[in-house]
């Protein structure tokens, strides 16, 4: 009797082998939205071979970003928005200009043009036809998004969020740690081997951006999508705290150690291709290219 229990289990999983349907390795294809109102072309291409591999597989993809695929795909469908890098406030503030000179960097500074570029994309024709169709997942990048969140409340489906980097310290809803007390706050030159007053700088100035910029440019985001699509949405805090998982574009060999959350995803260098073979060029060239970076860098 005991010989004919333990035959059991293996029976139903070889009934189940030979009689129930396979799918041969195919994938059922789903409809996915992503969501990326801003953002940078370095953004773009980050979070790109993902929706190229997902369209490879069959999924169709219908993509709310400023720039046009790289690659054209059957299953990509691109709607294009407003470009904030080509907005002249935008040129005069060039964060990643300022960033390359070591200036002092203050994102507050976006606001009057994210709430611009917010503002016409909720006036797209394309925002209708969204809000109609059935998406089984929504992709949306977070640094500056919060214009889609509204959006992706209305369809209420599963949503991945992706950083442009690691997680930041304020306006963090979804509880990936950021301890202050060691790691610096991306807008200094400060190191993880902080002195007390460092410390204390680090972790007041983090706070205190986080309440501003919740206060200001956030609300702003969400005044907006209101507006659109009606007051009963929630605030975006609480609709990033529904996150199902978060790819991050970073990598634990390149920052300071840092604790995570199984949610967490760290996708550094997913972007990267096969390399290529470097194109032959004379040695004055190279001698230039050398000379120029020395320029530049100052050294």
């Amino acid at each position: 009797m005991e010989i004919l229990l333990l035959k059991i289990p293996f029976f139903l999983l070889l009934m189940i082998a030979l009689f129930v349907p396979q799918n041969d390795g195919k994938v059922e294809s789903k409809n996915i939205l992503v969501v990326s109102i801003f953002g940078s072309k370095s953004m773009k291409q980050f979070y790109e071979p993902l929706l190229h591999a997902l369209a490879n597989r069959g999924h169709k993809i219908t993509a709310l970003t400023p720039f046009k695929s790289l690659k054209p795909n059957a299953n990509i469908r691109d709607i294009i928005g407003t470009d904030m890098t080509e907005d002249e406030e935008f040129k005069k503030n060039n964060m990643f200009k300022m960033r390359m000179e070591g200036a002092l960097m203050n994102p507050l500074s976006m606001t009057p043009i994210l709430e611009k570029s917010c503002r016409e994309f909720y006036k797209k024709e394309e925002i209708q036809e969204i809000l109609n169709t059935k998406f089984d997942l929504i992709l949306s990048t977070y640094t500056f998004n919060e214009c889609g969140f509204g959006l992706i409340h209305k369809l209420g489906v599963p949503f991945i969020l992706m950083h442009a980097n690691v997680p930041m310290p304020f306006n963090n809803p979804t509880g990936v740690p950021f301890p202050l007390s060691y790691i610096p706050f991306p807008f200094f030159g400060f190191s993880d081997k902080m002195s007390f007053g460092q410390r204390f700088v680090n972790f007041g100035f983090a706070n205190l951006f986080g309440l501003v910029d919740s206060l200001y440019r956030v609300s702003k985001m969400e005044r907006i999508y209101r507006d659109a699509l009606g007051d009963d949405i929630p605030g975006a805090s609480e609709i990033a705290r529904n996150v199902s998982l978060i790819f991050a574009n970073s990598h634990f060999s390149v920052n300071y150690p840092r604790p995570t959350m199984p949610t967490l995803v760290e996708v550094g260098g997913m972007h990267c291709t096969e390399p290529k073979p470097l194109p032959q060029v004379s040695k004055h060239f190279d001698m230039y290219l050398i000379y120029q970076n020395l320029q530049y860098y100052k050294i």
